[in-house]
């Protein structure tokens, strides 16, 4: 039996006061009812602020990769201003840095270069070495011993540039993922490969450029057998060594 049916059925109440008290009984119902409809509407808009808080989040930290990331493009110019051999020293010195503040840094030891480490990393890479950029200073300095420096200067722009704004988009304009790696999407790669194939054709004929953009984007996106800063210069490269071997 309701509130409402015992009220009416109290023998001392009268019509009237039986009304009456009904009537604010159903008020503080309805209330209630409201209450609780805002107090969810607040906890979904909390919710969505935090959803919108992380993919910020996100967006920044890729950000920062990018920006790392295409930095090691300046190995281009570098090349020819002081040279192949000095190119690569420092090359070799920026990286031994880097793993010196790696294991300070798992020592919980501080160095200037871990803020910056920690600003470019996830959270779940932090527990251990992170170990991809010193891949992608392998993966530049093999460009530039194995390739001619025509080719290898494609392959470091393939690999700096190119990987580079295929993250960047990919996270910012990103909605199609690639059936084989949902972690990357086909408009982050497309855009990594006409961007890359734009540049490298500064260094190789059109053809050249093309294949070996197109190389480079799908070693990107088959970043799970390989890391990409490896896979990238170096299947590039290749195969455009080969496109311009002379045949007969």
């Amino acid at each position: 039996m309701g509130v409402t049916k015992v009220i009416y059925s109290l023998p001392n109440l009268n019509a009237l006061g039986s009304k009456r008290i009904c009537a604010q009984i159903n008020g503080v119902s309805s209330l209630g009812k409201a209450l609780k409809a805002q107090i969810r509407r607040f906890s979904d808009l909390i919710l969505n602020l935090q959803s919108d808080s992380d993919e910020w989040q996100l967006k920044r930290l890729n950000l920062t990769r990018s920006v790392i990331h295409l930095s090691g493009l300046s190995v281009v110019f570098l090349r020819k201003l002081v040279g192949v051999n000095l190119t690569l020293s420092l090359i070799m010195i920026v990286t031994f840095i880097y793993l010196i503040s790696e294991l300070l840094r798992l020592r919980n030891k501080s160095f200037p270069l871990i803020n910056l480490t920690i600003k470019a990393s996830r959270n779940e890479e932090r527990n251990q070495l992170i170990i991809r950029p010193v891949y992608y200073a392998v993966g530049i300095a093999a460009s530039m011993i194995i390739f001619p420096e025509n080719i290898g200067n494609s392959a470091i722009t393939i690999v700096t540039l190119g990987d580079c704004l295929a993250g960047l988009s990919g996270t910012i304009i990103g909605r199609t993922p690639i059936p084989y790696n949902r972690d990357k999407t086909i408009e982050g790669s497309l855009i990594g490969f006409i961007s890359a194939f734009l540049v490298s054709c500064v260094f190789v004929s059109v053809h050249v450029a093309f294949l070996g953009a197109l190389t480079g984007a799908f070693a990107e996106s088959c970043d799970r057998l390989l890391d990409d800063n490896l896979a990238v210069p170096l299947a590039s490269g290749l195969v455009m060594s080969l496109l311009s071997l002379p045949f007969p």
